[in-house]
């Protein structure tokens, strides 16, 4: 095999990773030109998931597809609620836990299915949640009815 095709498929192998396509001169007889330019990126947006969604869990079938990042813990703002067969978090400024969770990268187009299924925004609405030691906008779903009476709080579901 020649040097040109195998350094075409590593270059086509890199850009995957840095989200760039090489473009090919037709004056240069197909040979991959120097310059570089951006793809068009999907819209994406970073799931902190903490209940049925995380790996091994029954409703994790929803977004097995997307691309998980990492293990990762909530900051101590939040409570995490014990709801009978499924989970909520809710704000808890005061006395709030460091809630553990999982990473998701969501394509935007995958959004709308889980925003059903978690019945946004009557029961549960996409918000901003801040994460140990991550910089930029991380979303979680948000429990937006009254917290029950009796029930119980930890910092990982399912509850022990």
């Amino acid at each position: 095999m020649s040097a040109a095709p195998v350094a075409r498929a590593v270059r086509r192998e890199i850009g995957k990773l840095f989200d760039i396509e090489d473009l090919e001169d037709e004056d240069r007889g197909g040979q991959v030109h120097e310059v570089y330019r951006k793809k068009p990126l999907m819209s994406k947006t970073i799931l902190f998931v903490y209940g049925s969604l995380k790996r091994g869990e029954r409703n994790h079938h929803l977004i097995r597809d997307q691309r998980f990042l990492f293990e990762v813990t909530g900051l101590p703002k939040y409570r995490l609620l014990d709801l009978g067969t499924y989970p909520g978090i809710v704000r808890d400024n005061a006395t709030g836990l460091t809630i553990r969770g999982e990473l998701f990268e969501i394509q935007d187009c995958a959004l709308d299915e889980l925003d059903e299924f978690e019945g946004s925004p009557e029961h549960y609405k996409r918000e901003v949640i801040e994460i140990d030691g991550i910089e930029g906008p991380v979303e979680s779903y948000f429990y937006q009815h009254s917290i029950p009476e009796r029930a119980r709080s930890g910092s990982v579901w399912p509850f022990v």
